[in-house]
């Protein structure tokens, strides 16, 4: 239910069914009774799920490496830039670029 709410259809329909005052409009429950939503059966629902689980940890894990290697990266690019960390220099590479 959590996808179905999150489409654009959903949100559309239901801002056009919203009832209430200007600062407190909000879906109706019929709006929400009547909802065509197609839902696979249980045991599908629930292999969804766990893909769904597995794919959400891997991002979490993704996003923290991310985020520690833009720390390494930021850590480094000062370290370069003090002269606390100097990056060496092949003789041959010197010549090429000369």
């Amino acid at each position: 239910m959590y996808y179905v709410t999150n489409t654009d259809e959903f949100r559309v329909r239901g801002e056009a069914n919203m009832q209430g005052s200007a600062g407190q409009k909000r879906v109706t429950t019929d709006y929400l009774k009547q909802y065509p939503a197609n839902l696979p059966p249980l045991p599908e629902q629930q292999k969804i799920a766990q893909i769904l689980t597995v794919a959400d940890n891997e991002i979490e894990l993704l996003q923290k490496k991310l985020a520690f290697l833009k720390q390494e990266k930021t850590a480094l690019m000062q370290q370069l830039l003090t002269g606390k960390r100097r990056v060496k220099i092949n003789a041959t590479e010197e010549c090429m670029d000369a």
